[in-house]
C-alpha cells in the first residue's frame, strides 16, 4: 500500500500520464479537418480578403465586433493560425488540453499531495461529461473559443486561489504584476461565458479574503476590475447589442434557464451527485475549511455560467463546457481531501466507477474520429482531382460522424441544395473551386 502511494504521489508518474494524454490529444486534433467557420475565418471581416499576414488581423476583428460577435481576441487566435499549416495548430491545441488537466491537478491538490489518480480523474470526467467534446478540444475554432477560455480561465484564477488559500506565499513581482493586469483585461473579452463565470469567482474569493484578513489586495481587485471592463466592451460591441435587441422578455429568459438547468442535470447529474455526497463526507471529516470554500467557488461558477445562458439567443451544447470543468475540479478538489484513511476506499471506488464508464466511451470516441478521418481523406481526394482535372463543379460526399467525440458532430456541412450558401460558398472558394455541393 505504501508503494502505491508514493507511485500515486510521483511527479514523475504525473509527467508520463500528461506525455499520453498529450500524444492522444495530438493524434485526435491531426485527424480533425478544417471545418464549417474555419472555411470563413480565412477571410478579412474588413474586407473579405484571404488572411496571409498577422497584421491583417486588427482590421478584421474590429470590423467582427460589428457584424458577427464580440469575441474578438478568440477570434483572432483562430485567424493567427489559420495563416500557417494546419499541423502548427493541432500541437498547440494538444499543448493547451495538456495544460488544461496539469492546472486541474494543481487547484485540486495540496502542492505536497500531488496525487495521479485525481489527474486521471479529471481526465476521465472530462472525456465522458464534456458536451460534443470534438467541438470544444478538436475543431479549431471551437478550440480557440471554448477550450482555451477554460485553460486562461483557470490560469486567471490562479492568483486569486493563491492569495485564498496561501495567504503568507512571497508576493508576486511587480513585472509579472503588470503582464497580469494585461491578460485580465484581454481575458474578461473572450467568452461570454466562461469569463463571466470566471470574474464572479475573481469576485467572491476577493471579498472572502477581505473578511477573513481585514484587508485589501488592492492589486487584484484591479486585475478583477479590468477583467469585468473587458467583459464589458466585450458585450457592448455592436454585434452584441444587436443580438441583445433581439432576445426575449424575462418569461421567456426564465423557461429558458429552466430548459438549461433540465439539461444539465440530464448531462452532469453524477458530478453534482457526486459533490454532494463528497462535500458532506468533508464537512463530516473537518477537511481543510479553505478548501471547501474553493470547491465551493468552482461549484457556483458552474451555476453562474449556466445561469448567463438564459439571456442567449440559443444554446450550443459546447457552452456548457465551463460548467462540466468547474464541476470536475470542485468534485476532484473533496476527492483529493478525502485520500487519506479512513475515506480513501470510497475515492477509489468512485474512481473506479468512473473508468468503467470511460474505458468504453474511450474506444467509442477514438473509433468515431478515425472513422471521420476517414472520410475526410475521401473528401480531400475528391477535390484533389477536381483541381488536377480543372474541375470547377464539386459533388462532394459529406461527413457523417456517429458521436459528439467527432468535431463534425452536428457542425455544418456543405448543403445539399443549393451551392451559393454557408458553408458551400466559404469551402468552394478556400480550395480554388467554383461550387461545391454536399451529397
Amino acid at each position: 500500500m505504501e508503494k502505491l502511494k508514493r507511485a500515486d504521489r510521483s511527479a514523475g508518474l504525473r509527467w508520463v500520464l500528461l506525455a499520453g494524454i498529450g500524444l492522444i490529444m495530438l493524434g485526435l486534433n491531426w485527424m480533425t479537418p478544417l471545418l464549417a467557420d474555419d472555411y470563413t475565418y480565412v477571410h478579412s471581416w474588413a474586407d473579405w480578403k484571404r488572411i496571409t499576414s498577422p497584421l491583417q488581423i486588427p482590421a478584421s476583428m474590429y470590423a467582427h465586433g460589428f457584424k458577427m460577435n464580440g469575441r474578438i481576441v478568440a477570434h483572432a487566435f483562430e485567424q493567427l493560425f489559420l495563416i500557417y499549416p494546419k499541423h502548427l495548430f493541432d500541437f498547440c491545441n494538444a499543448g493547451m488540453a495538456v495544460w488544461l488537466l496539469s492546472q486541474c491537478c494543481a487547484i485540486c491538490c495540496p502542492r505536497s499531495r500531488r496525487s495521479a489518480l485525481i489527474l486521471l480523474f479529471c481526465a476521465m470526467a472530462l472525456w465522458v461529461f464534456l458536451p460534443v467534446f470534438g467541438q470544444v478540444c478538436l475543431w479549431q475554432d471551437g478550440s480557440v473559443n471554448y477550450l482555451w477560455a477554460l485553460v486562461f480561465g483557470l490560469f486567471s484564477l490562479k492568483p486569486f486561489l493563491k492569495s485564498w488559500l496561501e495567504p503568507d506565499a512571497p508576493p508576486m513581482p511587480v513585472w509579472q504584476r503588470c503582464l497580469f493586469l494585461v491578460f485580465s483585461l484581454l481575458y474578461g473579452m473572450y467568452s461570454e461565458v466562461t469569463s463571466f463565470a470566471v470574474i464572479l469567482m475573481e469576485l467572491g474569493l476577493l471579498i472572502a479574503c477581505s473578511v477573513r484578513r481585514k484587508s485589501w489586495r488592492s492589486w487584484l481587485w484591479l486585475a478583477a476590475a479590468l477583467s469585468a471592463v473587458g467583459f464589458v466592451i466585450m458585450a457592448t460591441m455592436p454585434s452584441e447589442v444587436a443580438l441583445k435587441t433581439a432576445r426575449p422578455d424575462l418569461r421567456a429568459m426564465l423557461r429558458q434557464m429552466l430548459a438549461v438547468a433540465e439539461l444539465v442535470w440530464a448531462r452532469f447529474w453524477p458530478l453534482i451527485a457526486g459533490w454532494v455526497v463528497t462535500m458532506a463526507l468533508a464537512l463530516l471529516r473537518r477537511t481543510d475549511g479553505r478548501r471547501q470554500l474553493v470547491s465551493l467557488a468552482f461549484a457556483l461558477g458552474a451555476a453562474a455560467s449556466c445561469c448567463v445562458l438564459s439571456a442567449a439567443s440559443y444554446v450550443p451544447l459546447r457552452c456548457l463546457c465551463t460548467c462540466a470543468l468547474f464541476l470536475t475540479v470542485a468534485d476532484g478538489i473533496l476527492l483529493a481531501d478525502l485520500m487519506e484513511e479512513p475515506l480513501k476506499p470510497v475515492v477509489l471506488i468512485l474512481c473506479a466507477a468512473l473508468a468503467v464508464w470511460f474505458v468504453p466511451r474511450f474506444r467509442l470516441g477514438v473509433a468515431d474520429n478515425l472513422e471521420s478521418h476517414r472520410q475526410w481523406l475521401n473528401q480531400k481526394a475528391a477535390i484533389d482531382h477536381a483541381i488536377e482535372t480543372g474541375e470547377t463543379d464539386l459533388v462532394l460526399e459529406r461527413l457523417h460522424p456517429g458521436t459528439e467525440y467527432s468535431a463534425a458532430y452536428e457542425l455544418a456541412q456543405p448543403s445539399t441544395k443549393k451551392t451559393k450558401t454557408w458553408p458551400n460558398r466559404d469551402m468552394a472558394e478556400y480550395y480554388g473551386l467554383n461550387t461545391i455541393l454536399g451529397k
